[in-house]
């Protein structure tokens, strides 16, 4: 009996501290946010479910048809098709916090640079305050919020994340964005990707 115990606990563990699995999809459990280290093979982690791969390009101005052409693709960004979406493909840590709405971001090379999600009225974003802000202690960056900005920043810098989060609880309807990028990936980025 003893046996049995021990294996059921040495499981349970296994299931809640493991890595995260190879793909991601309803059917493979919850993918933590958290968990990822940027190294993750992004064709095989999206192979099972319906994905868009968006290009971001850099537009150049012909003076002689007055016409824009695509010059160069400066990104990538991978959406999960709306069909596909479902609150149980990832979490950020905790079961609890819980999102439908991620992209992953790639440089113009295709190398994993990131991730943003967004949320709206969710009952837990003060604890999802609360969580980032003791997770991320001591990496606090100082960012300037106007004070007629409905919408607050907090952003942390460690030694190889720049972690942005923007949250309001304008009317009522809270919600919020992350973002998640690798420190030495963002000078790829055009801005507007970032934030």
């Amino acid at each position: 009996m003893k046996t049995k115990i021990l294996i059921l606990i040495f499981i349970v563990m296994a299931c809640t501290t493991g890595k995260n699995q190879n793909y991601i999809g309803v059917e493979y459990g919850s993918y933590d946010l958290s968990k990822i280290n940027f190294e993750e093979n992004i064709d095989t982690l999206f192979s099972k479910i319906p994905h868009l791969i968006l290009p971001h390009t850099q537009n150049k101005f012909n003076p002689e048809n007055g016409k824009y052409s695509i010059a160069d693709t400066i990104a990538y960004e991978i959406r999960i098709e709306k069909i596909a979406r479902s609150s149980q493909l990832f979490h950020f840590s905790k079961p609890e916090f819980t999102t439908n709405n991620v992209n992953v971001i790639l440089t113009k090379n295709k190398d994993f640079a990131g991730f943003k999600f967004n949320e709206f009225d969710t009952e837990y974003l003060k604890d999802f305050i609360d969580f980032l802000k003791n997770r991320y202690n001591g990496f606090e960056v100082n960012y300037e919020n106007s004070a007629f900005d409905v919408v607050t920043t907090l952003k942390w810098e460690t030694t190889d994340l720049i972690i942005l989060f923007n949250y309001s609880f304008e009317q009522e309807k809270n919600h919020y964005s992350m973002s998640v990028f690798k420190k030495d990936k963002i000078k790829d980025l055009p801005t507007n990707i970032i934030y």
